[in-house]
């Protein structure tokens, strides 16, 4: 198929154009009319059942073979397909192609979902691949599939029953290069620690100490807000050479603003630095979260980052709705 001709097909614009161009040939329209392993019945077969998904394996069966028809009798699907595919999970620098577009040409409403769907377990090699490169256990790919399943829950609540997945391919980008890891419940990112991580202290004991990091503005109820000037309260940390002074944060998250703590320097020490490996912890859904799962997740990936990447994790952190206040309150 001609490139122009494709890119006015999928109305993709100028920056994509100069993107694609270099790779077009060679890496997308080189297949010679042959589908994409991912739009196959064989390799859906293969790796259906790694993504739980919530239908049965029939329904969506038939899905696949209506999707595989459609990219056989339109070449522009399958092209499509190559290139989202090179362009979101392979390319560096990384190109987005639909950014999520729903009812596509040639696909609808009812079909495009699941194409984005047949296209991102199409990562699994990719990701299988990574693994082996880290001496990680390939287990760990298939473990990961499990999310992609776990998407299609919202997906089939927001479109009137249908099974689908939305066309985001950046979270599964960050699994095929490695800085992303499904530890038994929960999913790891790597990073070094956060700014937003407040200052975490422990005593020779093992006690923990929490302190409102330097300049937080926070409400009444110990909230960071936004803007500064809906804040009552300024949180500050004095540092002397013996000593770390501020105010502490409870393990409910409550924040004493009436008195400082002070907490000195010959008895506890800062648990995390800046350049240490703070992985943050994610929850995938599609299974229930109970708390022997989080705590066994936890334990095994302080053993997994301290085998496979030989760093001690000092915490792990999350920033997820999930932990939002506000759902104390209702």
């Amino acid at each position: 198929m001609d490139f122009r001709e494709f890119c006015e097909i999928w109305k993709l614009d100028a920056k994509q154009l100069f993107s694609l161009e270099g790779i077009w040939q060679e890496k997308i329209n080189s297949g010679e009319g042959r589908q994409p392993f991912f739009l196959t019945l064989e390799y859906f077969e293969k790796v259906i059942s790694l993504s739980k998904p919530p239908f049965e394996i029939s329904v969506l069966r038939s899905y696949a073979e209506d999707v595989i028809r459609i990219a056989e009798e339109v070449p522009a699907v399958s092209l499509l397909a190559r290139t989202i595919y090179h362009g979101e999970l392979v390319e560096t620098p990384q190109i987005f192609i639909m950014n999520g577009k729903e009812n596509l040409p040639y696909l609808g409403e009812k079909y495009t979902g699941f194409f984005y769907f047949m296209i991102s377990l199409g990562a699994l090699p990719l990701m299988e691949k990574k693994c082996s490169q880290l001496g990680i256990p390939e287990q760990y790919a298939r473990d990961a599939m499990a999310w992609f399943g776990g998407t299609m829950i919202a997906y089939k609540r927001a479109h009137n029953g249908l099974p689908g997945r939305p066309g985001n391919f950046n979270w599964i980008r960050k699994y095929v290069e490695g800085t992303l890891f499904r530890i038994g419940r929960l999913e790891y990112l790597i990073h070094k620690c956060p700014d937003w991580i407040p200052p975490v202290f422990r005593n020779r004991a093992g006690k923990i100490a929490v302190l409102c990091g330097d300049g937080w503005c926070l409400n009444n109820k110990g909230v960071i807000v936004e803007p500064p000037a809906e804040a009552s309260f300024v949180s500050h940390i004095r540092e002397t050479s013996d000593e770390w002074e501020g105010n502490i944060i409870f393990p409910d998250g409550r924040v004493d603003f009436a008195n400082t703590s002070v907490l000195a320097k010959d008895l506890w020490h800062p648990v995390v630095s800046a350049w240490d490996l703070c992985p943050s912890l994610h929850i995938p859904a599609g299974e229930r979260l109970p708390f022997h799962e989080v705590k066994r997740s936890l334990i095994a990936a302080q053993e997994f980052f301290q085998k496979y990447f030989h760093r001690q994790c000092p915490l792990f952190c999350c920033n997820s709705w999930i932990l939002n206040a506000a759902w104390e309150e209702l």
